[in-house]
């Protein structure tokens, strides 16, 4: 093929088709010089193409890479091709919208509302297959269609997904749905239930069995007795071909259906985690140590003590991301953390060779809901920790007590008293001097305008989020190609999985009524409760009962 570099100018248009028809058998990427003489060659030719000779060109574009060239020919090609989209076929559309998605060029809204509209008129020829890749395309071009049709393309999928569709076809129809916010009805979820048992999950590969898992947790749909227990046997029997994302993904579902899988598949999931331990991202390390405080199962200690050592290295990058980015800023005030003076990336004995392996990868700093969750699910998981790893808890707890909420606040002591095993709980006395100081200090925002608002739940990322671009954000691998899932969701460990969308209204119901009150508590007043309340945890070992209890007092105070 090299040898053919340059000599693409000099073929008519009938070669340059044949040509791409060959590439769409063949399916196999080209040399990017000889796929850039290619794409010069066609690009002179696409005002004189048909329809079927538009979508033959369009079929070998994924075939020549990503380069410019390439995506420039795709958008004219998608461009010349849209008033003619109604007369395309079936197989035809479902081609056009892979191949777009594949290339990586995403079409204008109007082309893709022209696109389902067509597919719309053409929707009963469509093949069980076809109709789920255009689902799963349109998906991964994050373009949401109208809900009719949404609905009639999910039941005709099911309909014809009979005994020539793999099974991986149904998880992309599942996932595809998720992803598009969709929540299927029950009476359609019995139907994919039946679709899918009787294909069987075993036969599913280890990405498939995690991403299944994974749509149904961020559905929060828990299958019948019968398909779970299927799923737990192909799971466990996949444990050892899976990568660290696929592990991660299959306990959070786990978790999030509330489904806690018996000693051996657990004692099977251990095992085969714990030598990747050092190469989990840090969503998925911190995942997997909720899902495991969740479900209440505590490892035994050689996984612990390679974890706390993963989680030692991802707290030590993520403190020195977050003291480089201010670095350059004023000095902290009086009565801020000083704890980064003190502190060194510490290191685990034994482990700082391995450790080393996670630092490069996380670096990143923490959000304020992923340090909360971490320290509830060691506090959970009744972990012993080194100082070394008290220490950058604490710091991290004490940078984020601006962004956290009374809840969060309520967690925090709780799961750092727990943690703490001085004899004077030093470090829990100490976040709560912090805390009370940049309260007191506080003029807008973070926990002291928070706690005006009362006990408000955290907006859940999933299927309720307004954030498009973010809708994976209900489990861990991104959203782009074959094994993308998105980014993980840490539920609030102190409520049920199954109320987080009652709560979610709930709380921004709240939000809402205690942002339009002019009778709200004054920051400053605001501050000296919650403050009163730190200076009790500092002088007695308050429990987490009797801080709840405080707090709600302060709430019910405010809202009179």
């Amino acid at each position: 093929m090299p040898e053919a570099v340059g000599s693409q100018m000099q073929l008519s248009k009938r070669s340059l088709l044949q040509l791409s028809s060959a590439l769409g058998r063949v399916q196999q990427l080209t040399p990017s010089s000889w796929a850039d003489s290619y794409a010069a060659a066609v690009s002179a030719c696409v005002p004189q193409l048909a329809p079927h000779q538009l979508v033959s060109v369009l079929c070998a574009m994924p075939l020549l890479g990503r380069q410019t060239m390439q995506r420039h020919l795709t958008d004219r090609l998608l461009v010349a091709l849209q008033p003619d989209l109604v007369e395309l076929s079936a197989k035809q559309l479902s081609e056009v919208i892979v191949a777009a998605q594949q290339i990586g060029v995403r079409p204008s809204e109007s082309w893709l509302s022209d696109f389902v509209a067509a597919t719309t008129s053409r929707l009963p020829r469509f093949l069980g297959r076809q109709i789920i890749r255009v689902l799963a395309s349109l998906a991964r071009l994050r373009f949401t269609p109208a809900s009719d049709f949404l609905t009639a393309a999910a039941d005709l999928a099911v309909e014809k997904s009979g005994s020539g569709v793999a099974p991986a076809y149904l998880v992309d129809l599942i996932w595809a749905l998720t992803a598009l916010r969709v929540s299927p009805a029950a009476s359609w979820m019995a139907r994919f239930e039946a679709r899918m048992l009787e294909k069987g999950p075993d036969r599913l590969d280890a990405v498939g069995i995690s991403r299944f898992a994974w749509c149904l947790g961020a559905l929060q749909r828990k299958p019948g007795q019968l398909l779970m227990a299927k799923w737990l046997i192909a799971a466990q029997a996949q444990h050892c071909n899976m990568d660290a994302r696929s592990l991660a993904d299959t306990i959070w579902a786990c978790a999030m259906l509330d489904e806690k899988p018996n000693k051996q598949w657990l004692d099977s999931f251990i095992t085969h985690s714990r030598d990747q331990l050092f190469s989990f991202p840090t969503n998925a390390l911190l995942t997997v140590l909720w899902a495991l405080a969740l479900l209440q199962h505590r490892p035994p200690s050689d996984w612990m003590h390679r974890c706390l050592a993963a989680v030692t290295a991802v707290l030590s990058s993520s403190m020195g991301a977050a003291t480089t980015a201010t670095a350059a800023a004023a000095p902290r005030s009086a009565g801020s953390s000083s704890s980064v003076q003190l502190l060194q990336r510490p290191q685990l004995p034994g482990m700082a060779a391995a450790a080393g392996k996670v630092v490069a990868a996380n670096l990143a700093a923490l959000t304020p809901s992923q340090i909360t969750n971490l320290i509830w699910s060691l506090a959970a998981l009744d972990c012993q920790l080194p100082q070394q790893l008290m220490q950058l808890l604490t710091w991290h707890a004490e940078s984020v007590i601006s962004a956290v909420d009374s809840d969060d606040l309520a967690q925090l002591v709780w799961a750092l008293d727990r943690l703490d095993d001085t004899q004077e709980k030093i470090w829990v006395r100490r976040f709560a001097v912090i805390a009370r100081a940049q309260l007191l200090t506080a003029t807008g925002g973070g926990l002291a305008h928070n706690v005006g608002q009362g006990l408000r739940a955290l907006p859940q990322q999933g299927l309720g989020s307004t954030a498009a671009a973010d809708l994976a954000a209900v489990g861990f691998r991104q959203l782009h190609g074959v094994s993308g899932m998105g980014q993980v969701v840490m539920i609030r460990p102190s409520r049920a999985a199954a109320a987080a969308g009652q709560q979610q209204q709930q709380g921004s119901a709240s939000s809402a009524a205690a942002a339009g009150s002019s009778t709200a508590v004054p920051v400053v007043a605001r501050g000296a409760a919650v403050a009163s309340i730190a200076e009790g945890i500092k002088r007695t070992k308050i429990s987490k009962q009797e801080l709840y209890a405080k707090l709600m007092q302060l709430q019910q105070h405010q809202s009179q």
